[in-house]
């Protein structure tokens, strides 16, 4: 067992060293360097003593949890089912479940879901139901009470709420936005590619953009902008023949930006000069961070035999740096100026200065 926590320790202190060495030793763009706060392990840590402030969630192998500032754990257990994981609130269920509890960060019991049909999921500071066919999303009160649901028409593909706006994306091809009280407030047919699919849908932060990745041979990305009571298209770009998994897609930089996985590596489209880079990656996209700020932008690629790459981007797309590591899992988030990375069983933190 001792060989084994060794083995985990050994690859994530190397990556510690690569970053401060390069990232210290050679401020990049903004004077912003890295600087180390803290490392530990998820297997066995003390939990729920000196957690406080902002929790943020994560799931390595076969644990998950919230940790803060700090490196302090509210809890950190092992998964024993399915999991539902918010920056508010998180759940753990079976597969046809009768009762869920939904649980805060500091996992404490909030409320139950009676008989719920179908599967937690939490976005936006709201509860939801994904039904059981996957063609169906109720939204849930802080009682556990069903507001409303909605019945799509085919199976749901992917799903975001911001804004107060629910999007999901349909096995058909079709998209279709929803307002707080469960009415379509727009939907869209994504022609253009022979297979069509969504798979991948995201809302701005402030709702006023809308952005999807849809279809196969080939894959697009579309970006929806609003106009009055409605949105329309206002950019479109085919990348590929694509991908036939969920695909990664996220408003970055305070909703300046759009990031997205390709088969080549990553685009980045600049909503304000209407210019779309690619930033080539050796492996395929393992997590993205969804902030994006202080003209940095952070990856972790997945290559053969469980090796990674966190990969530090300036915009418009130039790789400023890489540090490998070894592990069959990965974590990445950022809040602000912290940078949480995680591989195996070991979380690394560190500080975005600027000097």
């Amino acid at each position: 067992m001792a060989k084994k926590k060794k083995k985990v320790w050994i690859p994530l202190v190397i990556l510690l060293f690569i970053l401060y060495v390069f990232l210290a030793a050679q401020p990049i763009q903004l004077e912003t360097v890295l600087k180390s706060r803290w490392i530990t392990q998820v297997d066995g840590a003390d939990t729920g003593k000196n957690a406080q402030g902002t929790l943020t969630p994560f799931m390595l192998e076969n644990r998950f949890g919230y940790v803060d500032s700090a490196g302090n754990f509210s809890f950190n257990k092992t998964k024993e089912g399915y999991i539902s994981l918010s920056d508010f609130r998180w759940a753990e269920y079976d597969h046809t479940p009768e009762k869920v509890d939904i649980k805060s960060p500091l996992n404490e019991l909030q409320f139950s879901i009676s008989a719920p049909r179908g599967y937690p999921f939490f976005m936006d500071n709201r509860n939801f139901i994904l039904g059981k066919e996957q063609n169906s999303i109720s939204s849930i009160d802080d009682n556990g009470k069903v507001k409303w649901t909605y019945d799509f028409d085919a199976p749901i593909t992917c799903i975001d709420a911001n804004a107060n706006l629910l999007f999901a994306g349909l096995l058909n091809g079709t998209v279709v936005l929803l307002d707080n009280e469960g009415k379509e407030i727009f939907s869209f047919d994504a022609l253009g590619s022979r297979i069509l699919i969504i798979y991948a849908c995201k809302i701005s932060d402030d709702g006023n953009r809308l952005a999807i990745i849809s279809g196969l041979d080939e894959q697009r990305f579309l970006l929806f902008e609003q106009h009055g009571d409605s949105y329309r298209v206002t950019y479109h770009e085919y990348i590929g023949e694509g991908f036939r998994r969920p695909i990664l897609l996220s408003f970055i930089d305070q909703n300046r930006r759009v990031v997205f996985e390709r088969m080549d590596g990553v685009g980045i489209f600049d909503t304000q000069t209407r210019q779309s880079t690619v930033v080539p990656l050796d492996g395929s996209v393992y997590a993205m961070d969804t902030k994006g700020i202080d003209d940095l932008f952070f990856v972790i690629t997945s290559l053969p035999n469980q090796k990674k790459n966190l990969v530090m981007i300036r915009y418009p797309g130039i790789i400023t740096g890489k540090a490998p590591f070894k592990a069959e899992s990965a974590f990445l988030n950022r809040e602000d100026s912290a940078l949480i990375v995680g591989g195996g069983n070991t979380l690394i933190s560190f500080e975005l200065e600027k000097r």
